[in-house]
């Protein structure tokens, strides 16, 4: 989903793009794809060829017994073969997960890591390989946490975005708009708790300020966003 954004981004802004995924197929004659994984080292040789910048999204979410071989193994083989290349810039899609269980209600780039399952453990060990970057290569970590808005934002809670869509469906000022009272936070903490085994109790927040320090705006924001899919829904009932 992520490296499907970057790609209509990327040619959007005129750049020549390639792409290399097992399934995923784009109708564009921009965008020249390469069949295969981050396993595959012949593949990468000729994916990476004369390149200029890399975006690294590729990771199993789902198969514990190829998290190692695809996350940590696979990013190695990766940055081997980009080290011998043209790549000057790096971006590495990592996950917010490798945090794991923290006692923290704000986490930001210093936070301590304490990953629980194979996935995060496995993206900690990958985040620690780019971390130790590539000659004459600018290189970038991201979070896999920010779509749409920044995690503080006042409407962006269960509660919030319910009223946020229904006072938009009826013309409502947003200024006016007071967000829904939910359960306590203890409710879902404990549904966690039963499906997962371990989790990090509700009122935790990730930080955006770095991003933001950047420059960077999301360019819709929670109101934004729910607005688009409020005047959608109309759109289609109507």
């Amino acid at each position: 989903m992520v490296g499907s954004k970057i790609v209509q981004r990327l040619v959007a802004h005129g750049y020549k793009v390639r792409t290399l995924s097992r399934s995923k197929y784009f109708d564009d004659p921009d965008i020249e794809l390469f069949r295969g994984g981050i396993e595959d080292g012949e593949v990468l040789k000729s994916f990476m060829y004369n390149a200029d910048l890399l975006f690294h999204c590729a990771a199993e979410l789902r198969d514990e017994s190829k998290m190692w071989d695809v996350n940590v193994l696979g990013t190695k083989r990766l940055l081997c073969i980009a080290q011998e290349s043209n790549i000057r810039y790096l971006c590495y899609l990592s996950s917010a997960g490798v945090i794991g269980l923290t006692d923290s209600q704000l986490v930001d780039e210093t936070s301590k890591c304490q990953p629980q399952n194979h996935y995060e453990k496995s993206k900690v060990a990958a985040e620690e390989l780019v971390a130790k970057g590539i000659d004459r290569c600018s290189t970038f970590e991201s979070p896999e946490c920010f779509f749409v808005s920044c995690d503080h934002e006042r409407f962006n809670t269960v509660g919030g975005l319910w009223s946020l869509y229904e006072d938009i469906q009826q013309n409502r000022f947003v200024e006016r708009i007071v967000p829904k009272i939910c359960l306590p936070i203890i409710v879902p903490y404990i549904l966690r708790r039963l499906w997962r085994g371990s989790c990090n109790y509700g009122n935790v927040r990730y930080s955006s300020d770095k991003l933001l320090s950047t420059g960077f705006r999301y360019s819709l924001g929670v109101e934004g966003a729910v607005r688009n899919i409020a005047t959608s829904w109309r759109i289609q009932v109507s």
